[in-house]
C-alpha cells in the first residue's frame, strides 16, 4: 500500500511564489494606473466644476451689470464642488465661459472656454499659473477724434468743457481680457449747459434734460461708435470706485483727496470733486437710460464759480460721454 502525500513540496512552492510574483509584477502597475487615472479625472472634474461656477458668477454679475474681471483662484471668491484649486485664474470669453489654468489636488489644469482640459502631475511650484495680461488699467489715457474715429496725440488735443469735437482726452476703464473695444470715458463735459438731475427743482425755462443733452452734443459723431454712445453705469462707477453700496438709488460720490486715490481721473475737471447723480433723480424722459450716471456735480461752496458762472448746486453741469472704440484703432 502507497504512502498519501500530505503536502506541497519546496519545489511547488517555490513555482507558485513565482506565479504570483509575475503575476504581482505584471498586475501592479496596471492598478497603480487605475489608481492614478482615478485621481486625474476627480482633478479635472474638479476643474469642470470650478469652471462652471465661475461662469454662474460671471452671469450673476451680469445681472447686476457687473464686470467680472479675471478671478484669482486662491482667494475662494465663489463656492464650488470638489478638490480646492491651491492657485490659478479665470478668464471668461463674450459668452462668459471660463478659461484658465490652475493646480488641483497635484495636478496642473488647463481648462479652455469649449470645455478641453490639459492635465499634467506636476509639483505645485512647477506648475505656471502666472496670467500675462493684456488688460489695459483703469484711467489709461487715450486720445481719440470721435467725428473721424481716429487716434490723435496730446498735441492735437483740447480738452476745454463744451468740446465736443475734435482730438480729447479719453480714459479707459473696466477693460476686459477678451474684449475687442476699449470703453472710454471723456475727460470733460461737452457742454456748460445746466442738464436736470431732479424734476422737481426744473423751472418752466430751466435746464435740458441728460438724454437730450448726450444726443444733441454727440450728433456728428462718426456712426461707427453711435451705437455705443451712453452715459456711465453707477455699477460701472461703483466697480471703478469700489464703492459697493453706490448703486443707481444713491445721489453722488465724493472725492475729498483726489490725488491719492486712483480713480482720481474719473472726476477729472470736477471743482470739489462732486460727481455723477443717478438716474432715479431724473424726468420720466430719461427712462432711458434707468441705472445710469452722469455729468459732474459743481459744488461752489468755496467759491469757485462767480457772476454769470455761478450753478445752482441742484443742478448738473453739463454730461460725461462713454463711447467703446475698436481697440485696433487706439492700439
Amino acid at each position: 500500500m502507497s504512502k498519501q502525500r500530505s503536502g506541497f513540496t519546496l519545489v511547488e512552492l517555490l513555482a507558485v511564489i513565482v506565479i504570483l510574483a509575475v503575476i504581482a509584477l505584471i498586475a501592479t502597475p496596471a492598478v497603480l494606473n487605475i489608481i492614478e487615472d482615478s485621481k486625474q479625472s476627480a482633478a479635472e472634474a474638479s476643474a469642470r466644476n470650478i469652471a462652471s461656477s465661475a461662469k454662474a458668477y460671471y452671469m450673476q454679475n451680469l445681472m447686476y451689470n457687473i464686470t467680472t474681471g479675471t478671478v484669482d483662484l486662491s482667494k475662494n471668491i465663489f463656492p464650488y464642488d470638489g478638490d480646492k484649486a491651491s492657485k490659478g485664474y479665470l478668464s471668461y470669453d463674450a459668452n462668459g465661459n471660463a478659461y484658465g489654468k490652475m493646480y488641483v489636488n497635484n495636478y496642473c489644469i488647463e481648462i479652455k472656454s469649449d470645455g478641453t482640459i490639459i492635465s499634467t502631475k506636476t509639483n505645485e511650484s512647477d506648475c505656471d499659473t502666472t496670467k500675462e495680461s493684456n488688460v489695459t488699467s483703469n484711467g489709461t489715457v487715450v486720445y481719440y477724434n470721435p467725428v473721424t474715429n481716429t487716434k490723435c496725440t496730446s498735441d492735437e488735443a483740447n480738452n476745454n468743457t463744451s468740446l465736443n469735437s475734435g482730438c480729447m482726452k479719453w480714459y479707459v476703464f473696466l477693460d476686459t481680457e477678451e474684449s475687442t473695444k476699449y470703453k472710454i470715458l471723456l475727460n470733460h463735459n461737452t457742454s456748460n449747459d445746466l442738464v436736470a438731475w431732479n424734476a422737481n427743482k426744473i423751472l418752466s425755462a430751466g435746464p435740458v434734460t441728460a438724454t437730450a443733452k448726450l444726443n444733441t452734443d454727440t450728433k456728428d459723431w462718426n456712426t461707427s461708435i453711435k451705437s455705443s454712445i451712453r452715459l456711465i453705469t453707477a455699477s460701472e462707477v461703483a466697480s471703478i470706485t469700489s464703492s459697493t453700496n453706490w448703486t443707481n438709488k444713491s445721489s453722488a460720490i465724493q472725492i475729498y483727496d483726489a490725488n491719492n486715490i486712483s480713480y482720481a481721473w474719473l472726476f477729472d475737471n470736477v471743482k470739489d470733486y462732486y460727481g455723477y447723480w443717478t438716474s432715479t433723480s431724473v424726468l420720466d424722459s430719461d427712462s432711458d437710460y434707468t441705472g445710469s450716471a452722469w455729468g459732474v456735480y459743481v459744488n461752489d461752496s468755496k467759491g469757485y464759480l462767480t457772476g454769470a458762472d455761478t450753478i445752482d448746486e441742484t443742478r448738473i453741469y453739463g454730461v460725461r460721454p462713454v463711447i467703446e472704440v475698436d481697440k485696433s484703432i487706439l492700439k
